[in-house]
């Protein structure tokens, strides 16, 4: 239960390292399936291109709904949230365990979309919560890690699981996993009072949140870097391996995002997090432009540095929600935009990309990556002159 609901002045950490857990969880709801698509080929029979139908489905919940779940979040607490969204996510993966047909499959994908959205703006609220003055720039930044230290860590550890107990006992494992995790979350992470208010109306609340500046501002900032960050994983290791193989040169930049992650998160203790945002995309015109005219063999390493740019943007990102935004349902507000506008980034993003690096190739890439990095910096120095003057 509540041990208080002052602000802390001492982290308590076991309850961010639980609800930095619960991110890791959340996020192997995208690589259960990314992962292991070979594996599902075997077991439906499809292509590839169908079967990825599995992991966009997630994503659809956040795009419609990812404003409203902030209201949600803010109208009856953080933590019943995300206490309802683990349980759920639990007993759905626990029922695609059961290897449905695949259109029952996408049907259970669609819902859980509305879990993992939910666990991903309630948790950040509590952790935020859970952190002192002093060290909540870096619990931002380490919950903004989440989803990449997931993968990296599914990575090594899947392909032992689905050889031993399929696809099925992946799924099966991680629905568990999770409904034990919703279980200690009840014992040990600090509710935030519920702040009810009437439902607004659909419209409502997407005008409610997107006309004040301060609740979007975080996601304004993380749009941009959502269009071209997957698409960089994904595309950018093809053109610019030099020397190395393709996967070294893959883990090198994601390592590096990570860091640049870090950084941003250590740095917002001292630097206004809006402009740490604003030099997290100066800095990466800077460094793509500088790969852009590289050597080929030169390209791993700059393209290392971009990355370590690039990734600062999402620990600046959502280290600006709790730092412009002091009350938990205005938090609740801000993670909601941020995680509808992350979705929309992330579904746009690779295919634009994929468009540009068949033309052009890997000038295409990198081109693109500028003008995007450009148009985020113009974008977030307007928030913040906007943010001084209101």
């Amino acid at each position: 239960m509540a041990k208080s609901m002052e602000p802390l002045t001492k982290s308590d950490w076991p309850q961010v390292g639980l609800i930095f857990v619960i991110g890791l969880f959340a996020a192997a709801q995208f690589g259960k399936v990314a992962l292991v698509l070979p594996s599902m080929g075997e077991e439906y029979g499809l292509s590839d291109p169908v079967l990825a139908l599995a992991i966009s489905a997630v994503s659809v919940a956040g795009l419609v709904f990812g404003t409203l779940s902030g209201w949600g979040t803010g109208r009856y607490g953080a933590k019943r949230v995300l206490i309802w969204a683990m349980t759920a996510a639990g007993a759905l993966s626990i029922a695609q365990a059961t290897m449905p047909a695949f259109g029952g499959l996408i049907v259970l994908r669609l819902l859980e979309g509305l879990a993992h959205l939910s666990i991903v703006v309630s948790a950040p609220v509590l952790m935020a919560r859970a952190s002192s003055d002093a060290a909540r720039s870096f619990c931002m930044a380490l919950w903004a890690s989440f989803f990449g230290v997931s993968l990296a860590i599914s990575s090594q550890i899947f392909p032992g699981i689905i050889a031993a107990w399929g696809v099925s006992g992946l799924w099966m494992g991680h629905g568990f996993g999770l409904i034990l995790l919703a279980f200690l979350a009840t014992k040990l992470v600090t509710p935030i009072r519920p702040r009810p208010e009437p439902f607004p109306g659909f419209l409502s609340i997407h005008r409610e949140i997107y006309s004040s500046i301060a609740r979007m501002t975080p996601g304004l900032g993380f749009f941009w870097h959502t269009l071209i960050f997957l698409a960089l994983l994904t595309f950018l290791p093809l053109h610019a391996s030099g020397n190395w193989t393709v996967a070294t040169t893959a883990s090198a930049f994601s390592i590096a995002s990570l860091v640049g992650i870090f950084l941003a998160g250590f740095l917002a203790r001292w630097i206004p997090v809006t402009t740490l945002l604003s030099a997290s995309y100066l800095a990466s015109i800077v460094a793509l432009g500088v790969l852009l005219f590289a050597p080929e063999e030169l390209r791993p390493i700059l393209g290392c540095l971009a990355l370590l740019c690039v990734g600062a943007t999402p620990g600046a990102a959502f280290a600006a929600i709790p730092a412009l935004n002091t009350e938990p349902d205005a938090q609740a507000h801000a993670g909601g935009a941020l995680a509808q506008l992350g979705n929309l980034g992330t579904g746009s993003g690779s295919p634009i990309f994929a468009m540009a690096m068949v033309s052009f190739g890997f000038s295409g890439i990198v081109g693109l990556a500028i003008a995007i990095s450009v148009t985020g910096y113009l974008c977030t120095k307007w928030a913040t002159r906007t943010l001084h003057t209101s």
